[in-house]
Order: C-alpha cells, then structure tokens, then sequence
C-alpha cells in the first residue's frame, strides 16, 4: 500500500495454500509510524476479497508469534479463531511459540475489516 508515494505497508498471501484452511497469509506488515490508520485493514480486506474471489468457498489462516500481542488483538478484533500452536526455532536459537489464526468464512472477514 502507497502513500505519498511511499510504501507503508504490504501483505503477501498464497492462495489456496492448504486443503482444509485455504489461503495462507504469510506476510502482514504496516509502518510503525502508520499504525493504527487503518492500512492493515484494508490490507487484510484486500487480501480477502482477492480470496474470496479466487478461492471461493476456501477459508484464511495466518501464523503470530504468541508474544505479538498488538497483532493477536488486532486478529481478535477481526473475528480470527485460534486453531492450532506450534513451536519455531529463532535464529538466535531459542524456541518460540506461533499461534494460528483462521477465518472459514471470508464474507464475514471482509465485513469485519471494513
């Protein structure tokens, strides 16, 4: 997403990634400056709608760290359902916990996000 002419935010999502939760949103990230601006809204309806019209009838899921509590509200807020939790190994080596998101009903996402 532009503003000005500057970049300010981006998602990146693959369609139809998984049989039983469908689209995988991968990537979710707005400017800190930006936040609270309502561009990873509309980011999200974006991605959604492209969903939705591409993948019909498929869901949308997404990973969060489970320390990233901005963006699990933020998902919250959105009507994302926690399905599932795994453990990642970080770069410096520790482990850490990733919680997943999922929506079944894109409609009722892109509402959400308006």
């Amino acid at each position: 997403m532009k503003q000005e002419s500057h970049i300010v935010g981006f998602a990146c999502a693959f369609g139809g990634e998984d049989e039983l939760l469908g689209t995988m949103l991968d990537n979710l990230h707005v400017l800190p400056s930006q936040k609270g601006k309502g561009i990873g809204r509309k980011l999200v309806r974006d991605i959604a709608c492209w969903c939705d019209r591409d993948y019909p009838n498929k869901g949308l899921y997404l990973w969060v760290f489970e320390q990233n509590l901005p963006a699990r509200r933020f998902y919250d807020r959105l009507g994302g359902v926690v399905v599932g939790e795994a453990n990642r190994s970080a770069p410096d080596g520790t482990t850490v916990k990733k919680i997943r998101y999922a929506w079944k009903n894109i409609i009722e996402l892109i509402v959400a996000a308006q």
